[in-house]
């Protein structure tokens, strides 16, 4: 899983401010909940994110321009 922290996806479902969404990280990975890194972000269906870092089976991740 570490070796995933840096990958991008597309996220599968909004993340509302301070909330979770889902994001594929690759066809041989599940689905995975998703945060943003920085509280009070809040992110759209279909963005593309960077994983940042991954505490137990939640991802955080960024907007990528």
């Amino acid at each position: 899983m570490a070796t995933l922290v840096g990958q991008t996806a597309s996220l599968l479902s909004p993340i509302p401010e301070n909330g979770v969404g889902k994001s594929p990280t690759s066809k041989q990975h599940p689905l995975h909940r998703a945060g943003p890194f920085r509280e009070g972000m809040a992110l759209s269906q279909g963005q593309n994110v960077r994983i940042t870092r991954i505490v137990g089976t939640q991802f955080f991740v960024e907007p990528v321009s």
